[in-house]
């Protein structure tokens, strides 16, 4: 009777009931991607994979060096401003964003020309990456707002989008491999048109706007964290690259295929910040929240052992039955 009274109090709680809601769309969006990864597997050959793990690879660091890494200052402007103030914070971002776009497009142009053999993965993940920046700008409000269900419906149908016009372009036009890309840069341009005409004021609010002191406090504040990106770059994603040096396209496609069905835990992992980040600001206010983010990360690294504890003996031994023929060396 006390443990049922106890659990639902826990569940009754309103922080609680957000994250649980928040984290259950990210469960369904990291299992689609996981099944997505399956079905790539049979469809596609491993030296065909293996640029898309490349494009991954590359797109894995555009959005925060377009921006400097001054994007994660949206959500401690929209905490601490009115929010008059905080749309004027945002259309200056969004015109660095704008300004920097066109000034990396000169750097993604000229490094397609010195590396033809990739021109298609690294112009596609410039124009994806501009693209995610945009979306990860709403996100961050929808985050702070505590706008779980929104950011369900939309993250959601993304991945199921995504998924569904890349079965269209490789299984029923019998497309290659370069379609998993141009469906996954459509769907990407029609949701955020949906996010910024339909859902948010983002689009009717903009103004351009040039701040040159504004400018230079982004590219001070964000110039130390694009090193860090770059750090994050050389341990997580450059590996790809490294591999292709010392063996061929199919080794580099078997490494993506294993990459992409372990990254179910590491969607849900990196989702964690963003499903707290309402709560922790708040406390944030009042400078109470050292406790609670110690109590906080002891609670969610039981929940994230115990989930990959799990999941790794379920890839042992059902794994093979999830990935096509020709990826055996994968598994």
């Amino acid at each position: 009777m006390i443990y049922r009274q106890l659990i639902f109090k826990i569940f009754k709680n309103k922080e609680i009931k957000k994250f649980l809601e928040f984290y259950s769309y990210t469960i369904i969006n990291a299992l689609i991607s996981f099944l997505s990864i399956s079905y790539l597997t049979n469809v596609i050959l491993p030296d065909e994979l293996a640029f898309i793990g490349l494009y991954s690879s590359i797109l894995y660091f555009v959005p925060s060096l377009i921006t400097f890494s001054s994007h994660g200052l949206l959500a401690i402007e929209m905490v601490n401003k009115e929010k008059q103030i905080y749309i004027v914070f945002r259309n200056k971002l969004l015109s660095f964003i704008i300004i920097n776009s066109l000034l990396f497009l000169i750097i993604f142009l000229l490094a397609s020309i010195i590396f033809p053999e990739f021109k298609f993965i690294i112009v596609t993940s410039y124009f994806m990456g501009i693209l995610m920046l945009l979306s990860q700008i709403h996100n961050s409000e929808l985050y702070i707002e505590s706008k779980t269900k929104l950011y369900g419906i939309i993250t959601t149908s993304t991945t199921l989008l995504n998924f569904a016009l890349t079965f269209f372009f490789l299984s029923v036009l019998d497309l290659d491999w370069r379609y998993r890309i141009i469906a996954l840069l459509l769907i990407e341009s029609i949701m955020l048109f949906f996010r910024y005409c339909k859902k948010s004021n983002i689009y009717s609010e903009f103004q351009f706007i040039i701040d040159y002191g504004q400018f230079k406090y982004f590219l001070s504040y964000g110039l130390p964290l694009v090193l860090n990106v770059i750090s994050a770059w050389l341990i997580n994603k450059s590996d790809r690259f490294f591999l292709l040096n010392f063996f061929s396209l199919k080794e580099v496609g078997y490494y993506t295929a294993a990459g992409g069905i372990a990254s179910f835990i590491g969607q849900i992992n990196n989702n964690l910040i963003k499903a707290v980040y309402p709560s922790i600001f708040n406390r944030l206010k009042v400078r109470n929240a050292k406790m609670y983010i110690n109590k906080i990360t002891k609670i969610y690294s039981i929940f994230i052992l115990l989930l990959s504890l799990t999941f790794s003996t379920f890839i042992f031994l059902l794994g093979k039955y999830f990935l096509g023929e020709s990826y055996l060396k994968a598994f």
